[in-house]
């Protein structure tokens, strides 16, 4: 055999070996790829039949047989390194139920003597979450023995399946607990997953199986002391280098470990290895890392990824660590799987304090409420009146940097949208007390407008992270605009007040068009722009000015286009040419690559030619990929990629290159998924989420990949369900619903034909039935698009063909 094989043959051979005989054939044609492997594989195969099959073999055990004072009484399970029978004790001592082990492969005067040096270690493991070894032995046709704790249970996953996630986290703290203490006492398990784990009927954990395990401090004369005639393991959980057959250590099992977490919050394992080779197996692990669905709290997705890192001195330096850092993300303190930044220490600080914070904010509410009052009073003398304005603007600024300040240190941070939420309400509360003091100072006045369009920023401003709610974004936009018009004609006039006001409008027109609210928009982007080419024209050279002035014909070119795209195109092309002169002049700068990336985005739509729309979709690609190479953190960069990376994937999808589309889709799909993550409840990820995983459904179901497209079409749907469940605002949301039922229902019908037909045509009529409620609504509201009211046809159509009225 040549050099260096030897380790793919040891993991072919322990995986192998588990099958039945009748499936190991397929199975090796599956996974080995090198002839020289599989040879050598199925000559240790023959050679080991004869020890394996010991079961076969003149003395072989069989039910009923005694081992030592315990008698078997039926088989439990089998595999490459023995078998296991449920055992009595039957020397009418005592009555009591017990595993027994019989070890296969340890038949050598070399292995026995290993045998017996592990046995008292082993059985010095007495942990209330270990299933205890007993006891151990030579029978007297010469099988090895080991005689332990009989547990009645449930597999961990499948215990926790319906559980909420703290108490699966409780229940997995509890394992690395029983982990720690093994490898406290030198032991490491080497085979740590679910069937080796069970959860008893009260509901505690069991660690199984550590007859197999292998000991750390080796006996006299230096011997491995191992029991295993294998190296144990399953590949699924198993850790790299014990894949690679090299040397394992407790960073084994923290790896293992880690893989049981991925499983136990997602409900998946990070990877499929059985059937894989050495190389491809590593090559999976290295290339694809664990991708986490929406569902998983972002401190847990670095948790698990820091236990499962590829190298073990970057894992977690033991188990008890790794259940320290669950510890930290459950009590809302930082973890140590992520960088300590400021603002993730002051979301943690917000998220452990936010009765505290709430107490302060109120607080300052009543002073500041308290020296307005003050101030209004006629009562008080000039310089006591002066001395209540200075402590009323040093009460502002305190209200301010709680407030925003914190809001603003937490805004970027994946997973921050809670702490945002409670900050907003008591913001709210706060600018309306400032408001009712601030009439006629033209510098409050502006503070006040420019406080609202933030909070508005972080209610529900599309183009940011948001919380989801449109209407409130709208009426802060409303409550700043409002604010700034009143203003005298002294101050109407000032450059920074129109400056805001150009701004306000623009934002207010972004959600608008998001509420469906198309004259209100058109109304908005028109003042914005406006009001910034007069500004352009007073202050030609002022790059702020500048820039509201492309954001201004950004807007009105795309509420222009649809109607006209001619004219759409022209003022885009006008915005290029102002925005490519402030990257000219600021080539590093992130917002003007961002600015000139997005103006080739949406020319693209505008052009019929896939190869001039391509074209501009690539220079929006390399514009974002250079933001995102120079700021790695950024997740706008990241969403702003996947968005050139969809129009891409549409592109080519129209010109009937599916394949290509495809791809660039599912990269598409594994940007979003990763950002969503990260931060489960902000609004617009996880719709951008939806639309894409809709996309690679529909794409599928043209390629004529119908399971698939099915899973795709029911996995988007459970998105916008809870979408439309948390904003019944948005109706982009309900669209998307509607959209996918659809698809569930053509996909179903069309799977009617291959198999089951009642079952699938009864799940098309349902989906038929739910796209039809939908969209009957959104027609009922007079916001139905037209698009979509041919998708109301069809789905009555649908229904229609059901038989339904």
């Amino acid at each position: 055999m040549r050099p260096g094989l030897w380790p793919e043959v040891e993991s072919t051979l322990a995986a192998v070996i588990e099958l039945p005989e009748s499936e190991r054939g397929a199975f090796l044609s599956g996974c080995c790829a090198d002839a020289e492997v599989r040879a050598e594989v199925e000559s240790l195969l023959a050679a080991y039949g004869p020890a394996k099959s010991f079961l076969n073999i003149p003395g072989a055990p069989s039910l009923g047989d005694r081992f030592g004072p315990y008698r078997l009484i039926r088989e439990l399970g089998r595999g490459g390194m023995g078998s296991v029978f449920l055992a009595e004790r039957d020397d009418g001592q005592f009555q009591k139920l017990v595993a027994i082990k019989i070890v296969a492969g340890a038949h050598s005067l070399e292995s026995l003597r290993r045998f017996r040096s592990e046995r008292q270690i082993l059985a010095a493991l007495d942990h209330p979450n270990i299933a205890r070894l007993l006891d151990s032995g030579v029978s007297k046709d010469g099988l090895p023995f080991i005689v332990m704790e009989y547990v009645q249970g449930t597999p961990l996953t499948e215990y926790c399946r319906p559980l909420p996630f703290q108490t699966r986290l409780d229940l997995f703290r509890t394992v690395c607990a029983a982990a720690h203490f093994a490898h406290q006492h030198l032991v490491v398990h080497r085979d740590i997953k679910p069937g080796n784990i069970l959860v008893t009927g009260e509901g505690v954990p069991k660690l199984l199986d550590f007859g197999i395990a292998k000991i750390l401090d080796p006996p006299a004369g230096g011997a491995d002391p191992t029991i295993a005639f294998l190296q144990p393991l399953t590949p699924d959980y198993a850790s790299p280098e014990q894949l690679r057959g090299a040397a394992v250590s407790t960073a084994s099992d923290v790896y293992s470990l880690g893989v049981l977490l991925f499983e136990l919050l997602s409900g998946e394992r990070p990877y499929r290895l059985r059937g894989k080779t050495l190389d491809e197996a590593l090559d999976t692990i290295s290339s694809q890392g664990p991708r986490f669905p929406a569902t998983v709290p972002s401190d847990l997705a670095y948790i698990v990824r820091k236990a499962m890192r590829r190298e073990p001195e970057a894992r977690y330096a033991s188990a008890s660590e790794l259940s320290a850092d669950i510890d930290r993300h459950l009590s809302s303190r930082p973890v140590l799987a992520r960088r300590g930044t400021f603002r993730y220490v002051t979301q943690k600080f917000v998220a452990r304090h936010r009765s505290l914070v709430a107490a302060a904010v109120v607080a300052v509410l009543f002073l500041i409420a308290g020296a307005a009052a003050l101030i209004r009073s006629s009562r008080i003398a000039g310089e006591e009146r002066a001395k209540a304005q200075q402590r009323f603007d040093q009460v502002r600024q305190l209200a301010n940097s709680l407030v925003f300040e914190i809001h603003d240190g937490v805004a970027n941070l994946p997973g921050s949208t809670p702490v945002r939420k409670a900050i907003v309400s008591r913001a709210l509360q706060y600018l309306d007390t400032l408001e009712k003091v601030s009439s006629g100072d033209i510098a409050l006045e502006l503070e006040l407008a420019r406080s609202y369009q933030r909070l508005a920023s972080v209610q529900g401003n599309p183009g940011s992270s948001n919380l989801g709610d449109l209407p409130g974004a709208f009426a802060s936009y409303g409550h700043a605009i409002a604010v700034l018009e009143r203003l005298p004609a002294a101050g109407a006039e000032r450059r920074d007040v129109q400056y805001e006001l150009a701004q306000l409008y623009d934002s207010r027109g972004d959600v608008s068009q998001h509420l469906r609210q198309s004259e209100q928009q058109n109304q908005d982007f028109k003042k914005a722009l406006d009001i910034a080419e007069r500004l352009a024209a007073r202050f030609p050279d002022d790059e702020q000015i500048a820039r509201i002035h492309s954001g201004a014909l950004f807007r009105i070119a795309g509420a222009v286009a649809d109607a006209n795209p001619d004219a759409g195109l022209q003022r885009y092309t006008q915005c290029l040419a102002v925005n490519q002169k402030l990257l000219d002049a600021h080539p590093e700068n992130p917002n003007d690559r961002r600015n000139v990336a997005l103006v080739h985005k949406y020319m693209a739509n505008l052009i019929p030619s896939t190869a001039e729309a391509l074209g501009h979709l690539r220079r929006a690609q390399q514009l974002d990929e250079a933001r995102l190479a120079a700021h790695p953190d950024d997740r706008g960069a990241e969403l702003d990629l996947s968005f050139d990376l969809s129009d891409i994937g549409w592109r080519l999808e129209r010109s009937n290159d599916l394949s290509g589309a495809l791809e660039a889709y599912q990269k598409v799909s594994a940007i979003r998924q990763e950002l969503a993550a990260a931060d489960p409840h902000d609004a617009q990820v996880r719709q951008r989420l939806t639309y894409i995983r809709m996309r690679v459904a529909g794409l599928l179901g043209k390629m004529g990949r119908l399971d698939p497209a099915l899973r795709e079409y029911t996995a988007a749907n459970a998105l916008a369900e809870t979408a439309m469940a948390a904003s019944p605002g948005d109706r982009w949301n309900r669209s998307y619903a509607a959209q996918l039922q659809l698809g569930i229902a053509s996909t179903e019908a069309q799977l009617a034909s291959h198999a089951q037909p009642a079952d699938h045509r009864r799940r098309s009529c349902e989906a038929y039935r739910r796209a039809s409620r939908i969209l009957d609504k959104l027609a009922a509201d007079g916001s139905a698009s037209d698009e979509e009211l041919k998708s109301r046809a069809a789905a009555r159509e649908g229904l229609a063909a059901c038989g339904a009225p």
